[in-house]
């Protein structure tokens, strides 16, 4: 029932991909941007018009798409796993503020070996898409692995093509955890990428390459990974530990970040000192513009946000997402107080 329930959210999210003057005409509210929260946003947008009436259309693009089409105005709001810093937030007019968390995932395609139990630390990851491992038996992977009879196969290295927070949240990982990664390949929505790499376009384009090919390794969402059963890796993380993904995990790491020391909440939850923590955590942000020129769709937006943080924790959880402890979206609601205001300077939200 689970596995249908996404399968149709993704036909609905394909079939949300519509050009930019269709989709504004068809719905109350545009959005669109990261494609590892789709699921989700389109689940969260079904819901909310069967209690309201309000049509909430979301298109799975990129993050970095969503972060153009703001600066555009071409989006109500967009929604990214890349968090914007301050300056380019002020540079842009909009605000931030986190709406859901997931884990991003290194995975592996390897016939014969149990699901869910190669070993891997960020160093090694890092020279395996650096290309200095290339084999499954290389001598490094098979001592993180004693217990597993890894096949003499070629790793075939799998990436996002697209501009994408996840692949930022990826190699700014690496890039804490390698120094050969930082000095030569560094952090991005995307990076100069080894030759003869494969690359797939969003979180479904690179599962089904992962999926379909003996020996492959990449970086899908959690939710991606439990749907499409793929196996993931324990990935060592700061305190020494292997880590298993799943959800407490992930809530380990929001629930110790420092929220509260940046307006806004430029957070990124990557190589996590906590003993249990997960070291690659996927928070979406929401943008949305400060001076709302239509103060009545921006004040329904804002109902809609406060009705995702309070009203819908047992579906975020069946879809692999961490909804935010109550005290963060307290914080981010006392930020709207403040941000966000019509164009004679009036509080939208009170």
């Amino acid at each position: 029932m689970k596995l249908q329930l996404k399968k149709t959210l993704q036909a609905l999210v394909v079939a949300m991909t519509l050009t930019s003057s269709q989709f504004c005409n068809a719905a109350d509210i545009s959005s669109g941007g990261a494609t590892a929260p789709a699921e989700i946003f389109t689940k969260w947008a079904s819901e909310y018009q069967a209690k309201t009436g309000i049509k909430i259309q979301y298109q799975a693009f990129g993050s970095g798409e969503a972060i153009d089409m703001m600066g555009n105005k071409t989006l109500d709001f967009g929604v990214t796993d890349m968090p914007l810093k301050p300056e380019e937030l002020d540079k842009m007019g909009l605000i931030q503020f986190p709406i859901i968390m997931t884990g991003l995932v290194p995975v592996v395609h390897l016939n014969g070996i149990v699901p869910n139990s190669v070993k891997l630390d960020g160093t090694t990851l890092a020279d395996i898409y650096l290309g200095k491992i290339t084999r499954w038996n290389d001598p490094v992977l098979v001592a993180l692995n004693p217990d597993l009879k890894l096949p003499d196969l070629a790793i075939t290295v799998v990436h996002r093509a697209d501009h994408s927070g996840s692949t930022f949240l990826f190699t700014n990982y690496l890039s804490k955890v390698n120094p050969a990664w930082q000095s030569s390949m560094g952090e991005g929505e995307t990076v100069a990428w080894k030759a003869g790499q494969m690359a797939g376009t969003g979180d479904e384009g690179t599962t089904k390459i992962i999926d379909e090919t003996h020996g492959a390794i990449g970086y899908v969402s959690y939710p991606s990974a439990i749907d499409h059963k793929l196996s993931m890796i324990l990935l060592k993380n700061r305190a020494g530990q292997f880590i298993k993904p799943e959800d407490y995990v992930f809530q380990a790491a929001v629930m110790r970040a420092p929220w509260h020391k940046s307006p806004s909440f430029y957070t990124i939850l990557t190589d996590e000192s906590a003993k249990d923590a997960w070291p690659i955590n996927a928070v979406s942000f929401v943008l949305l513009r400060k001076v709302q020129e239509n103060a009545d769709k921006g004040s329904k937006m804002l109902k809609f946000f406060d009705w995702v943080y309070h009203d819908n924790n047992d579906f975020s959880l069946e879809l692999g997402f961490i909804p935010l402890p109550e005290s963060l979206s307290e914080m981010v609601q006392d930020a709207w107080k403040v941000q966000i205001k019509d164009t004679g300077g009036k509080a939208i939200w009170q």
